[in-house]
């Protein structure tokens, strides 16, 4: 059966058929290997991604940490908080929220220093005015004493008229 022409066609097709399933397979491979290549350079991008990410996420925790502690110290009336401490959590595109907080520190201290000097000011007027007051106290008794002897005086000079006689005045 073999020396049939069928035969040497079956023979053929088995041959075009084992030759197409190895080019399938080689070009098969080639595909997973590309696809493999492909896949494991876009990893690494991936991860290069991965690492930027993970790093600003820190970046931003720690931003948000600090200005939490700043603005804690500062409520609890601690006006000179080092707001320098940890200014290298701050990536460039934070770094204006720094200079906000060195600006704010800044102003505060400013407002704080001005409330004192103003305090201070108060504080002197009230113990001018304190004086002022015990000498008005002072001068308002003398002028009551003052009085008092007047009216003694007085008093005196109009019983010496009304009692002596007119004869010993003139002497």
């Amino acid at each position: 059966m073999r020396d049939c022409p069928t035969a040497n066609i079956y023979g053929n097709v088995d041959a075009v058929r084992t030759t197409v399933g190895i080019f399938c397979a080689a070009v098969a491979a080639v595909i997973i290997l590309a696809t493999l290549l492909i896949l494991y350079r876009e990893g690494k991008e991936l991860m290069g991604m991965k690492r930027a990410i993970r790093h600003l996420c820190d970046c931003l925790r720690k931003t948000i940490d600090d200005i939490g502690r700043i603005w804690g110290e500062m409520a609890q009336s601690n006006i000179a908080v080092d707001v320098v401490k940890n200014e290298s959590y701050y990536n460039d595109d934070s770094r204006i929220l720094a200079e906000s907080l060195k600006s704010i520190r800044t102003q505060l201290t400013n407002v704080m220093s001005d409330i004192t000097d103003i305090t201070s000011q108060i504080q002197n007027c009230t113990v001018r005015c304190s004086n002022a007051s015990d000498l008005v106290d002072k001068a308002a008794d003398y002028a009551a004493e003052a009085d008092t002897k007047m009216e003694q005086l007085i008093s005196r000079y109009l019983w010496t008229k009304l009692h002596l006689p007119a004869s010993s005045s003139r002497k």
